[in-house]
């Protein structure tokens, strides 16, 4: 990360990590008492960026509900999909983030 920050982009303009991380603390309102410093000792939020699978090992089994996209549109199906399904069969990728 600390890389691509570095580097910025044709529209951007390189960053620093500290620079990200002091735009943070900006968006704190000026009576609120959390910090980003504050949040990062928080023993929950140590535990959401604590991993529970190690590299080699399977992924937590999990379901999802199916959705028919044949028609440009996600329509429910009513079927559901297990991560276990794949094990096996085919390479799986999990993307967890924000698209919007």
């Amino acid at each position: 990360m600390a890389r691509a920050l570095g580097r910025g982009s044709a529209i951007d303009a390189p960053r620093s990590v500290v620079g990200v991380l002091s735009e943070f603390a900006m968006d704190t309102p000026a009576d609120s008492t959390l910090t980003m410093r504050s949040l990062m000792r928080r023993a929950d939020y140590r535990d959401l960026m604590t991993p529970k699978v190690g590299p080699g090992q399977p992924a937590f089994d999990f379901e999802l509900p199916e959705y028919d996209f044949s028609d440009g549109g996600g329509a429910a199906t009513g079927a559901t999909v297990h991560l276990s399904d794949f094990r096996g069969a085919q390479p799986v990728a999990l993307i967890f983030g924000s698209y919007t």
